[in-house]
């Protein structure tokens, strides 16, 4: 009996020891990775402080966060801040992580996300960031993912057109989807 605990006291220890290790081990490359996806597919530059991953916090589930992370214009926009997010935060499903099939999203968190539109006098927008296709056949792409719940914390949204004019502004806006 006392064999059994011994060895299932082992295998416990080994797996918690690997679930602390592992998003240590590879963090550096999932930082360059995602650091790098998102600008490859954008006119725009996005920078992020800290890239965080556990194992731990939503177990069996692993989540990823984000923090600091900045999205720029480019141009025109320059000087302009698009969104500005503290804190950035997805939970997957670690099975549908591996799996890699479907990756299943449970929980996307914005904690005080800051979004700034502007339309400029002659009608263009900051918010029309994504790089046009070069490739002129139809591909389809095998990424999947389903997203089960995403929620907002304290987010301030604000709508500048100069065109129009329009301004208008919100403050405190937080829900849940």
């Amino acid at each position: 009996m006392k064999k059994i605990l011994k060895i299932s006291a082992i295998i416990l220890g080994s797996l918690l020891l690997l679930m602390a290790v592992l998003p240590f081990a590879f963090k550096g490359k999932i930082k360059a990775k995602v650091q790098n996806e998102i600008n490859a597919g954008l006119n725009a530059r996005v920078t992020f402080g800290k890239l965080a991953l556990s194992m731990f916090r939503h177990f069996p589930d692993m989540t990823l966060t984000l923090k600091d992370l900045y999205i720029v214009g480019v141009k025109e926009f320059e000087k302009d801040t698009l969104a500005g997010l503290p804190s950035l935060s997805f939970t997957l499903n670690l099975k549908s992580v591996f799996k890699g099939d479907t990756y299943e999203i449970k929980r996307v968190i914005l904690d005080s996300p800051k979004i700034r539109l502007r339309v400029l006098g002659d009608g263009k927008v900051n918010w029309d960031i994504t790089k046009p296709s070069t490739d002129t056949t139809t591909t389809t792409s095998s990424f999947k993912a389903t997203l089960n719940k995403v929620t907002i914390r304290d987010a301030e949204f604000t709508y500048d057109d100069a065109e129009t004019p329009m301004f208008f502004a919100l403050y405190g806006l937080s829900g849940e989807l």
